[in-house]
């Protein structure tokens, strides 16, 4: 893949969309959204839910026609990205103890994945309690050193080690630190290995990728949590600042929706959103956000509701003020708008990524940027992967 290329597509496809993007779809309220998005719900609100999961999913667009159908096919394949050609290692069953599904699918095929790397010293950053270095290192020669900063979580994994499996606790010991690009390595012959590394923690491993260790094996994830952004030059010469707005919906991206998921997320955007309509309207107040309320409340009494989140609403009539919206063709329109924004969060993810890699590549690095984990299972499935030249 050419990463420069690549890169530069998806962000002049940003660019086209950066309302939708840097803006939540309630910022848009009182107004109509911005054309052409105004049409496109109006040709979606004809369709059939599973017509929209379809669409949103990326399975099919034969419902949809013209602009619309364009959008989301250029946003299919900027969105693809070469998978990892490697057969899932099989681990034994003494090292699942304590590991989800999810931890065991990703191990498997990191496991595989390095199958051919020297393994001899490894650096395993926000390692937890150490169940990727276990499933590396357990059946080849190699120590592996992980860092975390939650003594609980390592002290567990030092037990657990012990218990199980305490031929490794000669090969896997554990550091307390809040990992930076300063802190110290002892080996520059190390792979060190981030598995979604929260935040800027990806871009500390990176810098010290850099500067310490020869080889890099990175995944991203909680974006919203990230302060640096635009690293490589391509990047500076055009940069986005990305709101938080966008950086969350690049951190819940590449979700695969199915009934029930689709159905929770309209019940909370639905509650959400009359009751900002009712604020904004009633009460003359702008937008703020809520917080996160439990699932179920979505599903209960909207008064209560309201009376929880937004107390001043007390003296209105919620209850017939909320019949009233529910007939709102501007809610419609709001509710069907989110199928069309959420697709672009994979791009902004990807953005973010390639920005990272081509930042390595100009540092005098051979990148790699694949698809490694079936994201079902694991949505933040984009692998760095990096080795000094």
């Amino acid at each position: 893949m050419d990463l420069e290329r690549r890169f530069e597509d998806i962000r002049n496809f940003l660019v086209q969309h950066i309302q939708l993007v840097q803006s939540e779809i309630l910022n848009h309220y009182p107004h109509e959204l911005p054309s052409p998005y105004d049409g496109w719900c109006r040709q979606l609100s004809k369709l059939s839910k599973n017509n929209l999961i379809d669409i949103e999913n990326g399975k099919s667009f034969e419902s949809i026609h013209g602009e619309l159908r364009n959008y989301y096919e250029s946003i299919k394949e900027l969105s693809q990205l070469p998978e990892v050609n490697v057969k899932s290692a099989a681990i034994p069953k003494r090292l699942e103890v304590g590991m989800t599904h999810k931890k065991r699918h990703e191990t498997s095929i990191i496991k595989g994945f390095l199958a051919r790397e020297d393994l001899s010293k490894i650096i395993d950053v926000g390692s937890g309690k150490g169940h990727m270095s276990k499933v590396l290192l357990y059946d080849t020669d190699g120590s592996s050193e992980c860092i975390d900063c939650d003594p609980k979580l390592q002290s567990s994994g030092a037990q657990l080690i012990k218990k199980q499996t305490p031929e490794l606790a000669t090969k896997i010991s554990f550091r307390e630190e809040f990992f930076t690009k300063d802190s110290v390595i002892k080996d520059r012959s190390s792979l060190i290995l981030g598995l979604h590394c929260c935040g800027d923690l990806s871009v500390e491993l990176i810098r010290s990728h850099i500067t310490s260790c020869e080889k890099l094996l990175n995944f991203g994830c909680c974006y919203h949590k990230s302060k640096e952004f635009n690293l490589s030059g391509l990047a500076l010469s055009s940069p986005i600042p990305f709101s938080f707005h966008a950086l969350n919906l690049a951190t819940r991206s590449n979700r695969t929706l199915n009934n029930t998921s689709f159905d929770r997320r309209q019940s909370v955007k639905l509650y959400r959103y009359i009751l900002h309509m009712i604020l904004k309207d009633e009460l003359n107040e702008e937008f703020k956000t809520l917080g996160n309320a439990h699932h179920s409340e979505y599903y209960s009494d909207f008064t209560a509701y309201c009376k929880k989140y937004a107390p001043q609403t007390k003296k209105l009539d919620v209850d017939s003020l909320h019949k009233k919206y529910l007939k709102s063709d501007r809610l419609k329109d709001y509710l069907v708008a989110e199928v069309i924004r959420s697709p672009l969060g994979r791009l902004v993810e990807l953005y973010i990524i390639l920005d990272r890699a081509l930042f390595l590549k100009e540092n005098g690095h051979d990148v790699k940027v694949c698809s490694f984990f079936d994201p079902e299972l694991s949505p933040r499935n984009i692998g760095i992967f990096s080795c000094k030249l």
